[in-house]
């Protein structure tokens, strides 16, 4: 039966569960693999991820972007209708993505050799000789450009957008993954080229394999997918977030009836002391319908149409962020109140009665998020990427349940610092500083 995670509840002070195997090993080339033996459905999902996400994009923002979401289009020998028909023909499925940190390209196919190695073989193709036709990587720059364009009509698009640049300055988590007008019209196809030739190499990539299949199987599965790829060098690091100093205010004109309004500063990395106490101390705050900021800003006062705040949490310090929409004639009355809705959060803590239910729902919501193999494939980038320990999903619920008032309230007021943040309002009127 497949192991999966389970949890028995929250009984009294202690919690019940179980967890997957995860199993680590290296190819012969040294690749490091993530594996999860999941019987019962004769399937299973490769994953090969890379440190090719949007923070490698230079100078050319969009760059990685354009390279991953061309991958799946072709190698040097078939075409995009050759590649795809092929892969129908074995009824497996490809796809790949793209997040700041890492990009990926993953397969799910039937495990039955007779489907499972030439869909294999295909997508080993399409990793190491993707054929970037020229046709493709122009289309695939006006559908950028297009969204470019679609995104001037989004206040939350907007908001965005000037929150990145201006909460990481000068930093490659503040360059636009989509692309910028300019940069967009200056790439060319033999960027995505070097792009892919520099990071898309075995000291870069990470297999993650979740199905049905043992040990030698997935080690095997996973040779076969990155056996045609060059050794080449890790990417560099991404370097560490500078603190805020000073606060923000920064003003999108945007005729709308509504003003959106976005509060943020860097947050936490997968690896922070902190990550604990935030998680669950935003969990009070801002994560959920019954939040104190939901109840303070929306039920109480009426003030916006929603209101959350969460943390992102990457390689090196991703946002905290809270964001609302409200009516235009109330954006200093909702301003007001949210500040001092955070501040006082951040001075008190959250409420003796809140916490245990935010830890309640938390745990007891983990196993959704994990209960298909593609959940856990997720999960299992996370952990292999940020080199977490293998017992992380096991770690997790019992880190939660233990997390108390104090030590929500000491995190905060050690992180959280309203009087530096970056605050992006989005509407017809500049709001008064």
């Amino acid at each position: 039966m497949t192991r999966v995670l389970l949890l028995c509840g929250l009984l009294a002070a202690t919690v019940c569960h179980a967890h997957p195997d995860i199993q680590r090993f290296k190819t012969g080339t040294g690749v490091p693999v993530l594996f999860v033996a999941a019987p019962g459905i004769p399937m299973f999902i490769a994953r090969v991820v890379f440190a090719a996400g949007s923070a490698q994009d230079g100078d050319l923002p969009g760059l990685a972007t354009v390279t991953a979401a061309l991958m799946g289009e072709g190698t040097e020998r078939l075409t995009t209708d050759d590649l795809h028909a092929r892969l129908e023909a074995t009824g497996a499925q490809l796809g790949t993505g793209l997040e700041r940190d890492f990009a990926w390209i993953s397969l799910k196919s039937l495990t039955r050799r007779k489907y499972a190695e030439p869909a294999l073989a295909l997508m080993a193709e399409a990793l190491a000789e993707p054929r970037f036709d020229s046709a493709d990587f122009k289309l695939m720059q006006a559908r950028m450009q297009t969204n470019l364009e679609q995104q001037k009509s989004s206040p939350a698009a907007l908001a965005a957008l000037a929150m990145e640049s201006l909460l990481y300055p000068d930093h490659p988590y503040g360059r636009p993954a989509g692309g910028t007008e300019a940069s967009l019209a200056a790439m060319r196809r033999e960027d995505v080229r070097d792009f892919h030739r520099r990071l898309y190499v075995a000291a870069n990539a990470l297999v993650v394999i979740v199905g049905d299949l043992d040990r030698s199987e997935a080690l095997r599965v996973a040779e076969l997918l990155v056996e045609k790829l060059p050794q080449g060098t890790r990417a560099p690091a991404i370097p560490a977030v500078p603190a805020r100093t000073t606060p923000l205010v920064h003003h999108v004109p945007f005729q709308s009836a509504q003003t959106h309004l976005s509060l943020a500063q860097p947050g936490i990395s997968r690896h922070d002391p902190d990550y604990y106490p935030l998680v669950v101390g935003n969990h009070v705050l801002g994560a959920t319908a019954v939040s104190l900021l939901f109840q303070e800003i929306r039920e109480k006062r009426g003030l916006s149409y929603s209101v959350s705040s969460h943390f992102s949490p990457m390689a090196v310090a991703g946002p905290f962020e809270i964001s609302l929409q409200s009516d235009q004639a109330n954006t200093a009355e909702v301003r007001k109140a949210l500040r001092e809705t955070v501040a006082r959060y951040i001075a008190e803590g959250p409420d003796e009665t809140a916490l245990p239910a935010a830890r309640d729902n938390l745990i007891g919501g983990f196993p959704l998020r994990i209960d298909t193999n593609r959940k856990l494939t997720e999960y299992l980038t996370v952990i292999g990427f940020h080199d977490l320990p293998l017992d992380w999903l096991e770690q997790y619920p019992e880190a939660v349940s233990k997390v108390t008032a104090q030590q929500v309230r000491e995190a905060f007021q050690r992180r959280i610092r309203p009087d530096t943040m970056v605050e992006v309002v989005v509407g017809p009127v500049a709001p008064k500083q």
